[in-house]
């Protein structure tokens, strides 16, 4: 067929194949069959995707399960795929961190907070980052803009909380870390 639609037809039935094997790997993320889903997803690569969510998804998977080179490497290809991916900018932040490259992780997260400044995750994230070279100040700015974004943000009261001891500020420390503390449910990081 020379007129092209064969081939656009071809086309649209393997993205619809790959949209239906996508969805069912979320399916399994969600009912806690994390090995099956990364089966699907490394399917998926091998047959060639382009969707920059199958690399963002499979990177997370390989984060819970402790593989750091391979998730840094599976987030830099979804950012080859799409450069403003604000999640994978936020999620390679966090990579960094656990390897110990900080100046390469506030890169990440500032280019998260460039592409959506009201990006509460990295804000938080980045407060961390602050935490971790001993900018108190800094951090409980970045904490306060995530709560600036997001009222009922647990992880971010937390850790402003644990500033508020740390500087010595015990009523408040105490009274806020009573008061925030609560039990999390798993935190999904896969992209919908």
């Amino acid at each position: 067929n020379h007129d092209g639609k064969g081939s656009s037809k071809k086309h649209d039935k393997n993205s619809a194949q790959q949209a239906i094997k996508k969805q069912e790997a979320i399916a399994l993320i969600d009912q806690g069959k994390l090995l099956e889903a990364e089966s699907i997803y490394q399917q998926l690569i091998t047959e060639g995707t382009h969707n920059h969510i199958v690399y963002g998804n499979l990177a997370e998977l390989y984060g819970i399960q402790g593989k750091l080179e391979e998730r840094i490497k599976l987030l830099n290809k979804a950012l080859k795929l799409k450069p403003n991916y604000t999640v994978a900018h936020n999620n390679l932040g966090n990579a960094l961190m656990k390897k110990g490259e900080l100046t390469a992780a506030f890169s990440s997260y500032k280019t998260a907070i460039k592409l959506k400044p009201d990006f509460s995750d990295a804000h938080k994230n980045i407060g961390v980052a602050w935490e971790c070279q001993g900018d108190l100040i800094a951090a409980t700015n970045s904490y306060n803009t995530a709560l600036r974004f997001k009222p009922d943000f647990p992880d971010a009261e937390f850790n402003l909380s644990t500033i508020s001891l740390i500087n010595g500020d015990y009523k408040k420390g105490w009274r806020d870390y009573e008061s925030r503390a609560r039990p999390q449910g798993f935190f999904r990081r896969t992209q919908r």
